[in-house]
C-alpha cells in the first residue's frame, strides 16, 4: 500500500494553511472593524498593567477574561467566515475533487475513504474536526453566546490545549503506525495516499 508520508501530509497541510491565511486577510481587509482596534488596545493595557505589578493577578485575570470575550464578539463575524472557508477549502474542494486539496494536488497525495468507497461529507467533517480545528471553532462559536466571560475564556483555553494535544496524537500516530493513520484518519475512516497509484491491500 503506497501510504503518504508524514513529511507529505505536513507540507500539504503548510501550502494548504498559506492559502486559507491570504484568503482570511484579504476578507479582513475588505471587513474593517474598529471597535477590534480598540478591544485589542484595552486588552494591550492591561496585560502591561499587570506586567508592571500595577494590578494583581485575579484583577488582570478576569479583565483579560471579558475583554477576550468581547474580542472574540466583535470577530465573530470574521469567525463565521473563516469557518465557510474551512468548510469550502478543506471538506467541497475534497470532495468533489478525488480527496484533493490544492496542496494534496501539489504533493501528488489524497485522501481516500479505509474502505475504498467514495469520500463522503460526513467522512471530511470528522477529519477536519481535529485537522483544521474546526471542533474548536464551532464550540467557540456557540459558547460565546452562552458562557459568562470568565468561564467562557477558561472553556476556550480548555479546548484549544484539547485540540493540540489530538493534533499531536494524530501526528505520532501516522509516524509510528505501519498504516500511517491517525487519530484524525481512525475516526473518520479515511487514509492519506499517493496519488495517482492503484490502491491495494
Amino acid at each position: 500500500m503506497n501510504k503518504a508520508k508524514l513529511s507529505q501530509r505536513i507540507l500539504a497541510y503548510l501550502i494548504d494553511l498559506i492559502i486559507i491565511i491570504i484568503l482570511i486577510s484579504l476578507i479582513e481587509k475588505i471587513l474593517p472593524n474598529d471597535n477590534l482596534q480598540t478591544l485589542n488596545k484595552l486588552f494591550n493595557d492591561t496585560t502591561n498593567l499587570y506586567a508592571n505589578k500595577q494590578i494583581s493577578f485575579s484583577i488582570y485575570f478576569n479583565q483579560a477574561a471579558l475583554l477576550y470575550k468581547q474580542l472574540d464578539k466583535a470577530r465573530i463575524m470574521n469567525s463565521v467566515i473563516n469557518a465557510i472557508l474551512i468548510f469550502i477549502y478543506f471538506i467541497f474542494i475534497p470532495y468533489f475533487f478525488d480527496g484533493k486539496t490544492i496542496g494534496k494536488k501539489i504533493l501528488k497525495i489524497k485522501t481516500i475513504r479505509n474502505d475504498k468507497e467514495c469520500l463522503s461529507l460526513k467522512n471530511l467533517v470528522i477529519k477536519n474536526m481535529i485537522d483544521t480545528g474546526l471542533m474548536y471553532m464551532l464550540f467557540s462559536l456557540m459558547l460565546i453566546y452562552i458562557l459568562p466571560g470568565t468561564a467562557y475564556f477558561i472553556t476556550v483555553i480548555i479546548l484549544s490545549l484539547l485540540q493540540i494535544i489530538l493534533i499531536i496524537i494524530s501526528i505520532i500516530m501516522i509516524a509510528k503506525r505501519k498504516d500511517k493513520r491517525g487519530l484524525n484518519d481512525i475516526l473518520s475512516g479515511t487514509k492519506v495516499i499517493k496519488d495517482n497509484i492503484e490502491v491495494k491491500e
